[in-house]
């Protein structure tokens, strides 16, 4: 009786371990996505556009679903990288075709996200006025196709 008991006890220690571990890497996946999204930021800031897209995705690979004060700004940041790239750099014209499309597919998603309804609704309004400008004049501007 005592060794049936034992071996309950130990499995239900195990379970309640795995449940813990799970939160626990929950957990640091996020807050390596929050470290991401500081890095992603900085580098934006500093002008270093294709470290920042890679810092977003990072943010995005790793919390998806998370705060939206959070994946609404990167996809918004991942669009505006891109614009940057294309206006700022010298590429071919295949390389700044492949620029552009990417900054339309990430804004639009932005301005997606930021539509849709939920929590924060007021403090996501900005992306979605900016995704909207963007996007206006990437059809204005650079596809004249307004």
């Amino acid at each position: 009786m005592k060794v049936h008991l034992r071996r309950i006890v130990g499995l239900m220690f195990i379970l309640v371990m795995v449940i813990v571990l799970g939160a626990c890497t929950e957990w640091v996946s996020i807050l390596k996505a929050r470290q991401a999204f500081q890095n992603a930021n900085g580098a934006y800031g500093t002008k270093e556009y294709q470290t920042a897209i890679e810092e977003y995705e990072r943010v995005l690979e790793l919390d998806p679903d998370g705060d939206r004060r959070v994946v609404v700004p990167a996809y918004f940041y991942i669009g505006s990288s891109h614009h940057l790239i294309f206006t700022t750099s010298r590429l071919d014209r295949e390389e700044r075709e492949k620029q552009i499309d990417e900054a339309i597919k990430y804004y639009e998603i932005a301005l997606e996200k930021a539509s849709e309804d939920g929590p924060f609704q007021e403090q996501l309004g900005p992306y979605k006025q900016y995704a909207s400008e963007q996007l206006a004049a990437i059809y204005r501007d650079i596809r004249d196709d307004f």
